[in-house]
This record gives structure tokens, sequence and C-alpha cells, in this order.
């Protein structure tokens, strides 16, 4: 990366997106005194409860949030989509043709391979999201990993994509060759390929971090292959995309000046809640055996005090002057057949608004996911566009910015380009689907 614009280092606007972020585990560890960075940021800010949509489908919600709009217009409707000779055919279109009598002969067509699956993508976006809007008015954006930044886009600054953990495939596996325009610029992969961590790399210590295991139990969890929901086989990996994710956050801070967004995305607290949270002391209702509670009851508390101390690192690049955004998609809750989720009962995420134009010590209420991207379009000194669904967050903001800066608006900033489909190795689209079913994303039966 190359370094511009050295009279301002700290970016002006930093969203971190930390995907299944709970409101009531958040507050019950800061609390006991855990999670220090987070505290500080909340006493110098403002924080309180997002409100999502249902189903809390991730993959719908985080394109929502960096478009303001909802899947009807933004386009994206779940994790997969099917292909079809040569058109792709969304899931909720799908469904329906299943509802009309149609499942037999779609489930047949997915068997011999007729159909096919594949995860959706950036090209598949109808609209234009928040980073290229902000790109075309001049102003420059980073982004890292956020849900379907493949392809990397050209764009004023740099993407990172979704599927960086990839670009050591074919050291990986042998012959594969990663997908194309994992990054941009592109010449930005060779950067930073040294940084991405592989499952395999990840050492006794930082198991041990998350779980009192040893010997054959340690052993078994670093060569576990997927299980659904099964900390033991997920745990290298959410280890090693996070670990990548805050080496390449940390570099891209400290080498890239003159941002005017830089955007990051984190998963790990999802994936550890959906495998780990009957083992913890927030499960009062479902009963585990002591032995495996003793083991990995730790997991979940000991996750977020590891994005606190990445949190920490990442705001010793920032500054007072840089607006911070955090915000989850949903929490989780424990449901009434004792499982720990959010896709029945739509629990809220957690919105920090800190430093920067943000006041300090107010509550946030009634803030949505359709709220960021207007609010980030403001603090830009954009126009905001009268078709979101949300609305400018300035009750949180210094009344002196808005008093000298009043919110503006334009109809639409309209569709984006039409994209032409990158097909990845085969091989690349199937890891990925059994990673989102293992995580039960993706349907079965189609």
């Amino acid at each position: 990366m190359t370094p511009s614009l050295p009279d301002q280092k700290a970016p002006k606007i930093f969203f971190l997106g930390i995907d299944g972020l709970s409101p009531h585990i958040l507050n019950d560890l800061i609390q006991k005194g855990g999670l220090p960075h987070f505290t500080s940021l909340i006493e110098n800010g403002c924080c309180g409860e997002l409100e999502t949509m249902r189903p809390t489908n991730s993959a719908v919600i985080w394109t929502s949030i960096i478009t303001g709009k909802g899947k009807e217009e933004h386009g994206i409707d779940s994790f997969i989509a099917y292909r079809w000779q040569n058109r792709v055919i969304r899931k909720t279109t799908m469904k329906k043709l299943m509802k009309l009598g149609g499942r037999q002969l779609v489930q047949r067509m997915i068997r011999n391979g007729s159909i096919k699956t594949l995860p959706l993508s950036g090209d598949m976006i109808k609209v234009k999201t928040l980073f290229e809007i902000l790109s075309e008015a001049g102003r420059k954006v980073g982004v890292i990993n956020w849900w379907h930044s493949w392809p990397a886009e050209a764009i004023n600054g740099f993407v990172i994509s979704d599927r960086i953990n990839y670009a050591r495939w074919q050291e990986k596996y042998g012959g594969e060759h990663p997908p194309e325009r994992l990054t941009y610029p592109s010449s930005l992969l060779d950067t930073i390929k040294s940084l991405i961590m592989l499952p395999q790399e990840v050492d006794v210590n930082s198991y041990r971090r998350f779980v009192d295991i040893s010997g054959t139990d340690l052993e078994e969890m670093r060569t576990a292959a997927y299980r659904h929901h099964q900390l033991k086989s997920e745990l290298k990996h959410l280890i090693s995309l996070d670990e990548t994710l805050r080496k390449i956050a940390f570099y891209s801070l400290s080498h890239v000046t003159g941002l005017d967004l830089f955007s990051l995305y984190f998963r790990g607290i999802d994936i550890i809640s959906h495998c780990a949270l009957q083992y913890s002391e927030w499960n009062r209702i479902t009963a585990v055996d002591p032995e495996e509670r003793r083991k990995y009851g730790k997991a979940v508390s000991s996750y977020y005090c590891y994005m606190d101390t990445v949190l920490g690192e990442l705001l010793k690049e920032t500054g007072h002057d840089t607006s911070l955004i955090i915000a989850s998609d949903h929490g989780f809750v424990q449901e009434k057949n004792g499982k720990f989720g959010h896709r029945r009962s739509k629990p809220p995420g957690v919105l920090i608004l800190s430093g920067g134009n943000f006041k300090k010590g107010k509550q946030i209420t009634g803030a949505t996911i359709f709220d960021l991207a207007p609010t980030i379009l403001y603090l830009s000194g954009l126009p905001v566009a009268r078709d979101m669904k949300g609305k400018v967050l300035k009750d949180y903001i210094q009344e002196d910015f808005v008093n000298q800066h009043p919110v503006t608006s334009v109809r639409s900033y309209g569709k984006r380009e039409k994209k032409t489909p990158i097909s990845p190795s085969p091989s690349v689209d199937e890891e990925i689907k059994e990673r989102l079913k293992a995580l039960g994303y993706i349907d079965e039966d189609a």
C-alpha cells in the first residue's frame, strides 16, 4: 500500500463490524472489569442496542447495513444462490418455485448437477454500497473482510475481500489456483500474503487461551474435520481467520494514511457463540457434562476478551478525532428449547458510537441496522439517499457539528453497474458451502 496524504494518519471514520456481539454478554463482562477497551469507548461515547431484522441472516443483514436497503432492493436474500445453465436464481425465487409444486423436480436437478448451488458474492448485489458511494464522491476508503466484498472492485482506496483466507489455497492443497481479485489493487495480495494464517498453523498457546485442554483432546481439536456447530472442529478456523484479519488491519492502519472510512469485519464471536455458549455461565437451562463445561466453559468470555485486546491494538492507530462506529448484526439468546441462537427470536445487536464527532455518555435507543449507512454518509459530508430505509443518528452527534452541517439528501444513488460474474475454482466454492453448512446456514434440502 502506498502511503498518501501524510497530514492525516488516522481514518476519519472507523467502522468495525463484530458479528454476533451480544448486549447482555458484553454488559456482563464489562461489569466484571474484563473488557477495558470496550468500557473506555462506551464511557466516552454512546452505546445501546441495535435493532435487527428477521430472519437474522448475516449475509442479508450486513448487506443491508452497507446499502441502507432491504433484501428486496439489494438482492442478497440468503447465503447461497442457484445456477441453472447460465442463470443465477435467488433463493427467494427458488422457494417460490418449490411452493408451487416443483420441490421434487428442483431437488432431483440439484442431485444430478443440473442445478448447482453457489455462495453469493459481491457481483450479485444490485445497488451501490456505502463503499462505492464514498469512493465515487472522492472519499478514500479501506475495506477488510466485509460480507460480499469478493470479487474486490476498483475503488478509491483498497479492498481486502472476504475470501482473503483462500489466498494460500495453492500452498494448502497443491495445484488449485486461488480465486481472482482477492484484493484491490491486485498487487496488494503479494504484500499481505505473509500475514495470512492457515488453521493448521494455530499454536498450542492460542488454543489454550480459549479452552482448558491438552494431550489427546488438543490433538483431536487440531485435526478435527468440520461438524455442525462443533467447537472442536471450528476453533482453529476462527482463530486463524481473525488473527489474519488482526494482522492485516494493523498493517493497513500503520501504512495507509488519508482514509475517510476504514471498515473492518470480524466473525469469530458469532461462531464461538454458536459453538460454545452451551458450556458457558450464560447457560442456565440445559444440562452439560461438568467435564465439558470445565474444558470449554471459558471459550466465549475469552473470545470477547480477545476481541477487546484486538480493539485496543487498533485504537492505538486511531485518535480522538476518529469517529468510531462498532456494530453487530444480532445478539444471542437461550431459546425455549435450551439452545442458543438468534434466528427465531431476533435479539438485538450492539451499537457503540465514540470519539470524533459523537457525543459522550448518552444511551442509544431506537437505532436500527438501516441507520448506519445514512449516518456514515452524513459524517462524510455526503447527501443521504431518500430511498434508504434508515435515518441519520443526529441525537448522538455533537450539536456543533449538526448545526454546522445540515442533513442534505438526494433521491437515490442508483443501482450498481451490472457486473460480469466470476466463476472461482469449484473446490473453493465447495469449501465455502461446507463451512456455511457446518454453521447451519445452508438448508440440507435446498
